[in-house]
């Protein structure tokens, strides 16, 4: 186990996974090689698809509620004229088109009229469950189960490039957005078809893949080496969170699970700005102690999670 696992009894690995592996198989990886019992992540990469995956070990789980359901944000690749079952180029392919010779305007406006609020279909292969079984194990099955359409929120498409059949596009969107579902459904909307050819998931979470390394780079250390600089403490997390430092006091009567008065937490906030996000409580040190529900009651303010 490294240091700062033993210091704060838990840690975050932003990992840049690689295509062909999947998040679960990652993740495990991942917990062998620091040598931590527990451990989980932020949201599934598709096996094929690259990227931020947020890795959460030991008492860094607690936070996995908070962290999962941010905005991501995503380069894609679109092929358009070739459709599968898959909604990308692992599948099986279900129907081509020759004719993929639009302008350049009418791509862009197909594109960018996916922008905002609407309602998406999950993918038939995909990791969401029915009656507790993966719906892609189903669909490989000969039993696939649509479900129903959900809400989801492109808030932003940028960086289009065309070299026909491809398209690229980075795109900001909400938690349980489908790529392979807006590329499918673009290529629809143009009336050729299209698939999903290459997806990195470049942040999430508030972390971004110019932060992240790689299972082989953590790796190819050296024997016995100390990997806590791979980690990042759980300070990081929630970023824009309001924050308060409190004194070895507090800290005490937060490891009770002592309840903070109104008084003494919006004195600790100051002028910070409020938003919806729990507020951090932090040692003097900086290490995360408890997550705050932002809204009082009568009796002040309730602990989401108390992390030391």
């Amino acid at each position: 186990m490294t240091d700062l696992l033993k210091a704060e009894k838990g840690g975050i690995l932003v990992l840049n996974k690689s295509e062909g592996m999947s998040s679960a198989w990652a993740v495990g990886k991942a917990k062998k090689l620091f040598n931590i019992k527990k451990a989980g992540h932020t949201g599934t990469l598709d096996p094929m698809a690259t990227g931020v995956l947020v890795c959460l070990f030991g008492k860094a789980t607690k936070l996995a509620t908070f962290l999962t359901f941010g905005e991501k944000e995503y380069e894609a690749t679109l092929r358009l004229g070739k459709e599968t079952d898959t909604l990308d180029r692992t599948g099986t392919v279900t129907a081509e088109c020759e004719n993929v010779d639009f302008a350049d305007e009418d791509i862009i406006e197909a594109v960018m009229s996916f922008e905002g609020t609407m309602e998406q279909k999950p993918p038939v292969y995909s990791a969401l469950k029915h009656n507790g079984v993966p719906l892609y194990k189903l669909a490989r099955m000969g039993k696939p189960v649509e479900k129903p359409a959900r809400t989801v929120t492109i808030s932003q498409i940028t960086g289009i490039e065309i070299d026909l059949p491809l398209v690229k596009f980075t795109v900001r969107c909400s938690a349980g957005t489908y790529i392979r579902t807006l590329c499918s459904d673009i290529g629809k909307k143009l009336g050729c078809g299209g698939l999903m050819e290459d997806l990195q998931r470049t942040e999430t979470s508030g972390f971004r893949i110019k932060e992240a390394i790689s299972l082989d780079a953590i790796t190819d250390v050296d024997s016995g080496t100390d990997l806590s600089s791979s980690l990042r403490p759980m300070s990081d997390a929630l970023e824009g969170a309001a924050e308060i430092k409190v004194s070895q006091g507090v800290t005490d009567r937060i490891s009770k699970g002592m309840r903070l008065s109104k008084i003494e937490v919006e004195k600790g906030l100051g002028k910070a700005d409020q938003n919806d996000l729990p507020i951090k409580l932090l040692s003097y040190e900086g290490r995360l102690l408890a997550l705050l529900d932002p809204e009082p009651n009568n009796d002040g303010y309730q602990y989401f999670c108390v992390l030391c």
